[in-house]
């Protein structure tokens, strides 16, 4: 639960506003809205519990979000590969390796 712990004002603005605005644009039907809402929080849950399961994002890629807030935007991955922004990522799970031999 604590995964969405927020403000009532501060869950609006940044938890269901991004989620309305691509549907509410493209008319999509309502049970399509509703399986694109389980589905992101589904997501939130997943992620922030820091276990990775078979299926789902990275936790470990969301984590390194939350600890440097300039990487891993993305949900899946695709777009920080094209854009850059998994650079820190990579390096960190690189060094984790070599400490580990």
């Amino acid at each position: 639960m604590s995964a969405v712990y927020t403000t009532p004002l501060d869950f609006i603005i940044t938890n269901i506003s991004p989620l309305l605005v691509g549907p509410l644009l493209l008319e999509s039907h309502p049970v399509t809205i509703w399986f694109y809402f389980s589905e992101a929080i589904i997501n939130t849950v997943v992620t922030h519990g820091g276990y990775t399961f078979f299926g789902f994002p990275n936790a470990d890629m969301h984590d390194s979000h939350h600890e440097t807030f300039n990487n891993m935007f993305g949900v899946i991955g695709l777009l920080d590969y094209l854009h850059g922004t998994d650079i820190k990522f990579k390096e960190r799970i690189a060094s984790a390796k070599v400490k580990n031999n």
